[in-house]
């Protein structure tokens, strides 16, 4: 079955020419070989900012990789363990709403919570006030699989900076906020 199956739009989810890990060779060639300035003009890439671009993907991809085998263990697909995800964050979504956030098509959410349903993980419940409207829960068992899987992937993360002091964490965890939030202002 096609993997972008049923999705609205045509942004993939991972960098395409990502089939690999990438080395500490990809790394050092990217470096050296992209070190530009912005056709913009205003903002400069140094090796720096290539450097930090290389990492994150690098990033991404290892945690990317880990996660989809955290989520074999727990017998769930990725897209099944973001819309248990979305449900387990906003209790009672509507059905429409999670094709919203998820940028699926309806007939592919349904599948995805009919996939869930069947797992009981996840019930359809008819809106009292609006009988055309399915709004969705997670179960017990929803709920302990959704915790459990996060848990699993951030026992692997916590052993990944056991290494690292305190101090450090927490400077990691204000920078990346940092850039969370500088890459989601409008510029």
């Amino acid at each position: 079955m096609n993997e972008n199956a049923g999705i609205k739009n045509n942004v993939p989810d991972r960098d395409p020419g990502m089939t690999a890990e990438p080395t500490s060779a990809d790394l050092d060639r990217s470096v050296a070989s992209e070190a530009v300035s912005s056709d913009k003009g205003d903002v400069a890439i140094d090796e720096t900012i290539v450097a930090m671009e290389s990492l994150l993907r690098k990033i991404n991809f290892i945690l990317s990789k880990r996660g989809r085998s955290v989520l074999r263990e727990f017998d769930l697909t990725p897209p099944q363990f973001v819309a248990l995800s979305q449900v387990h964050h906003h209790p009672g979504l509507a059905m429409s709403d999670l094709c919203r956030k998820m940028q699926l098509t309806n007939a592919t959410v349904t599948g995805l919570v009919d996939r869930l349903e069947q797992k009981t993980l996840v019930e359809r419940i008819r809106d009292p006030e609006d009988r055309r409207t399915i709004r969705l829960r997670t179960t017990e068992l929803g709920e302990t699989l959704f915790t459990k899987s996060l848990q699993a992937r951030q026992r692997r993360l916590a052993a990944d900076v056991a290494g690292f002091s305190d101090e450090e964490k927490s400077q990691l965890v204000d920078l990346l906020q940092r850039l969370v939030e500088s890459m989601a202002s409008p510029k």
